[in-house]
Formats: structure tokens, C-alpha cells, sequence
């Protein structure tokens, strides 16, 4: 084997026949950020909140690392960290696919999961727009 093929071979997995070439519409950021998140809606007050890290992150989703995979379809509530450990952005996000991490031991059911957001959530009150004063009309 030449050099170039032995050091493209490197990141392919054990048998594998070709690369997966993909086409995105949008930047890809490789990027590790700390996540909070659970699932949503919490049906309750003793549901966990959960700890992963990113992967990736673009303008519609993000790859993230978890301790326990979901089921793909599920919603989740996705809290992402900045830097200094303030939240830097609070979305609702969907599970659109999800891989185990078959290099950790057998009792540990880790892995990867995809994830679109759905919607971002503001926190605060919402500023409703005032409209031109209209002189209110009393009845006597």
C-alpha cells in the first residue's frame, strides 16, 4: 500500500468499500460545546437533565455526544453552552438520526445523535408591540 492510500485509509472503518460524499446547502462548524438538554415537553419534575457535547454545529442542527441514545423522532430541549459556561442558545431540537458508539464497553449504550432544530426558545417576557394610541370611549 503507497503512503497517500494508507493515510486515506485512516479514517474509514475496517471494510469499508467507499466514501460517502455529501452535498449541504449550508457550513458545517467543527466545533465542542457543552450541552445541557432533555427531553420536551418534561411530563414531569424528576426528569433528568442531561449532559453531551457537540461534534459539529450548522445554522439547522448539530451532531451531539451523548451518554444514552434516543429514539430518532424524539424532541428534546437543547441548552448550548458558551465558553465561559453561560447558555448561549436554548432551542428545541428533533432527533433525525442516531448511532451508538460501538468502541465503548457493552453496558454502556452511548453514542451520536443528530439534531434539527425545530424552534428557538427566548427566555424573558415576549415585547408585544404597542400600537398608536386610540382615545378609549367610556360609557356613561
Amino acid at each position: 500500500m503507497t503512503e497517500t492510500a494508507r493515510q486515506l485509509s485512516l479514517g474509514l472503518p475496517r471494510g469499508a468499500r467507499g466514501l460517502r460524499v455529501e452535498s449541504r446547502m449550508e457550513l458545517r462548524e467543527e466545533t465542542v460545546r457543552r450541552v445541557e438538554y432533555t427531553t420536551f415537553p418534561r411530563v414531569g419534575a424528576n426528569t433528568l437533565t442531561r449532559v453531551g457535547f457537540t461534534r459539529n454545529v450548522s445554522a439547522s442542527g448539530m451532531a451531539l455526544g451523548v451518554d444514552e441514545v434516543l429514539p430518532v423522532g424524539s424532541l428534546v430541549r437543547v441548552v448550548v453552552q458558551a465558553v465561559d459556561g453561560r447558555p448561549d442558545f436554548d432551542a428545541v431540537a428533533r432527533v433525525a438520526w442516531c448511532r451508538t458508539d460501538r468502541e465503548r464497553s457493552a453496558g454502556s449504550p452511548g453514542g451520536w445523535l443528530g439534531l434539527v432544530l425545530v424552534a428557538e426558545v427566548r427566555r424573558g417576557l415576549a415585547r408585544v408591540p404597542r400600537s398608536p394610541a386610540v382615545p378609549v370611549r367610556r360609557s356613561a
